[in-house]
């Protein structure tokens, strides 16, 4: 099954600056997750982001190679998340990052995961559940490459892509986007919402 999501749009643009809610709220609600179905939004608006936070809940049935988020273009400006069994790999335009679970990976389990990625400092944190699970500063390889201006247009959610991963088994729901760096206490806030 394949969804064609047109834009929730809750960012306000004022010059350069975003407003402090989410760019994106894909579904409205967690009650309203997707099952084994991929998702690809069209018809979004256009604007540069610095700094990229995603949130969202999944809850995966088998756990070989999952590519949750994927982007779509062979070029080196997206976003993408891949979880397997016992870690996963964040991808950020140039460079992908493994990290390790801060508990046993549990089938048929919901999960939130969290990716905070601030260009001041080059800092890539991915939280799991609200718990930091993996940080570093200063990944240099991050540094004068820019994100794709119609990103979210090139995002799908539950595609499988590449050999090493298959299309998503299970739920997913609640996927937040943000054009900025959130904060712990904002990461914590979502992974308590429902």
């Amino acid at each position: 099954m394949r969804h064609i999501f047109k834009y929730i749009f809750f960012a306000s643009l004022t010059g350069s600056t975003i407003s402090l809610l989410p760019v994106l709220i894909y579904p409205a609600k967690r009650t309203e997750s997707t099952e084994t179905s991929f998702t690809k939004f069209k018809s979004l608006p256009t604007f540069k982001m610095q700094d990229l936070s995603f949130c969202f809940w999944v809850k995966v049935n088998h756990l070989v190679g999952a590519k949750v988020i994927n982007y779509e273009l062979n070029d080196t400006k997206g976003f993408g998340i891949t979880l397997q069994e016992k870690y996963g790999f964040v991808n950020l335009k140039v460079v992908d990052l493994l990290f390790d679970y801060n508990t046993p990976h549990i089938p048929d389990k919901w999960r939130h995961y969290c990716v905070v990625y601030d260009s001041a400092v080059e800092g890539v944190t991915v939280y799991i559940d609200g718990k930091v699970t993996f940080e570093k500063i200063g990944v240099t390889a991050l540094a004068g490459s820019e994100f794709h201006d119609d990103l979210l247009e090139h995002v799908s959610v539950g595609k499988g892509g590449g050999s090493f991963s298959q299309q998503l088994n299970g739920e997913f729901s609640q996927l937040m986007v943000w054009g900025r760096a959130i904060g712990k206490e904002e990461v914590v806030a979502a992974s308590h919402s429902s």
